[in-house]
């Protein structure tokens, strides 16, 4: 049975380059951290409640505690003012602190207060600002907010008595803070709205703690299994948020700050077996690790180093499909057959050479229809086991799908947008990758009706390559190493003595930054 569908490929967008982020000379690891957590309301409102803190400094290569606070909601009613003062001066609710001598008292403040006091301050001098799921908790001390202009929400923290009407109006020396969520993992923290710019960095360190880990493990986390994950003492088990101030709910409060505390000394620890300078608040996914693995080798951005064409960009977008795996079957015994193999994206790009486009010192596009035509009409399914033969796949064809199987991106069930293998006939003209071809001949024994192909060829070796240690013990030298099949065959050896540095799964995610047909996409 035949359908006729809309589909959907990849574009190119060209849009005017920026400099990349480059470090400033502030450390790595700021010397002060603050971190803290909020309690909110349980209506769908979740307005703030009161939140827990506690500031840090860098000792003896760890952060430790050396003031703890409580801040709450300007307006909290007086009943739940009175709960949190009982809680402060309770002498069995001290400070856990590592100071000499040591904080008596735990602090309590207004959230106004606690701005102006810490909050502005870290902010202002480049500290650390931290938090797990930090975009949800800095959104609960914002009292107004509007929809970015780029994108986001940009939340206003602060207010003050305007001096010409004495109405509450925007504190304008205070900037905004711009919230973007890319997906649940991640998001991007800055400042607009700066009245006297040279007053604030234009790289505010808000870090994640849920973002980091992502990136380290590539696997999502709560704050308990995260904590689970790198061996830490985690938060309080057993309690569920009921949105009220109460000394349960305070404890909970201290306790989860408490271990955010932990889980950050944990993941510096595993952050800085990584040789490379990348800030740990820009460390944004398993790609941004990766590329960092780039960087530390010396190799130049593939989108700044060579110099290709709008339109080969568009061919490459249009051809690439990463594909989306779905469970449409769930909690039901079924049989099933095993089809993943082991490091699926860095397997595929060492047998495709693409070691050697990122270190080329240029790329060219040359036509070779001719070339592709025969390639594919003698083709068979024993030539794909020979990795020789791969080399041979680096290009891209123009064809006129006629119930050919072909990956195709398309809305299924009338519902779900995905990508599919599919048996595909179009009107019009599409370009797919070289392996995608050599699977449709063997799959329908037919050839492709080919209109033009065009030939991915690099050439030379960009100078001042460097060497390097994958996680600080595999040393790899760009020049001698292919850098994908060191990484599969050093996960694949951690995966029996260190599982928690193989689930860091650099491989599994370096197309993100790294595959040749996506040299547009540079973050």
């Amino acid at each position: 049975m035949q359908e006729r569908q809309k589909i959907f490929v990849r574009a190119h967008a060209p849009y005017p380059s920026k400099d990349p982020w480059t470090p400033s000379n502030a450390p790595k690891w700021p010397n002060s951290v603050l971190i803290f957590d909020t309690e909110t309301k349980t209506d769908p409102t979740q307005k703030l409640n009161f939140g827990c803190f506690r500031r840090y400094e860098l000792k003896l290569g760890r952060y430790a505690c050396v003031e703890e606070g409580i801040f709450h909601a300007d307006r909290l009613r007086s009943k739940h003012r009175r709960v949190l003062q009982r809680y402060v001066d309770n002498p069995s609710n001290v400070p856990e602190t590592e100071t000499n001598p040591p904080q008596l008292s735990l602090k309590l403040m207004s959230r106004d207060f606690f701005l102006r006091q810490y909050f502005w301050g870290a902010v202002r001098r480049g500290d650390l600002i931290v938090g797990f799921n930090l975009p949800f908790d800095i959104s609960r001390l914002a009292i107004k907010y509007t929809k970015a202009q780029k994108g986001g929400w940009s939340l206003v923290l602060s207010t003050r008595k305007s001096r010409k009407t004495g109405k509450t109006e925007n504190n304008i020396e205070r900037p905004r803070i711009v919230v973007t969520s890319i997906n649940s993992k991640m998001a991007f923290f800055k400042l607009s709205s700066k009245w006297r710019p040279k007053e604030w960095r234009n790289d505010p360190r808000f870090l994640d703690l849920r973002t980091l880990t992502f990136a380290l493990r590539n696997e999502g986390f709560s704050l308990e299994t995260a904590c689970d994950a790198f061996k830490v003492v985690g938060k309080l088990n057993n309690h569920s948020p009921t949105g009220e101030v109460s000394a349960e709910e305070i404890s909970y409060c201290r306790e989860d700050v408490a271990a955010t505390g932990r889980l950050l000394n944990a993941v510096r620890t595993e952050f800085d077996i990584h040789p490379f300078d990348l800030w740990p608040d820009k460390a944004y996914s398993p790609a941004s690790i990766a590329k960092a693995y780039l960087d530390e080798m010396n190799i130049a951005h593939p989108k700044k180093r060579f110099k290709v064409a709008n339109k080969i960009h568009g061919i490459a977008m249009q051809a690439y499909y990463g594909g989306r795996a779905e469970c449409r079957i769930r909690r039901t015994p079924v049989p099933v057959t095993l089809t993943d193999f082991t490091s699926q994206y860095p397997t595929v790009n060492a047998l495709l050479g693409n070691w050697s486009v990122l270190k080329a010192s240029t790329i060219q596009s040359r036509p070779c229809p001719g070339n592709v035509r025969k390639l594919l009409s003698k083709v068979k399914l024993e030539n794909t086991f020979n990795p020789a033969f791969w080399k041979r796949l680096s290009f891209f064809a123009l064809v006129s799908p006629d119930n050919d199987i072909l990956p195709v991106r398309t809305v299924y069930n009338g519902r779900t947008k995905n990508i599919g293998l599919n048996y595909l006939s179009s009107d019009n003209p599409v370009w797919y990758a070289g392996p995608d071809l050599v699977a449709s001949k063997i799959l329908t024994g037919r050839v492709p009706r080919v209109i033009k192909a065009i030939r991915m060829q690099a050439s030379g070796e960009q100078k001042k390559l460097r060497s390097t240690t994958l996680a600080g013990t595999v040393a790899i030298d760009p020049r001698k190493d292919d850098f994908f099949i060191r990484v599969v065959e050093e996960r694949n050896r951690l995966k029996r003595i260190n599982r928690p540095i193989s689930d860091f799964r650099l491989c599994t995610r370096i197309r993100r930054g790294l595959h040749f047909k996506r040299l547009s996409e540079e973050r």
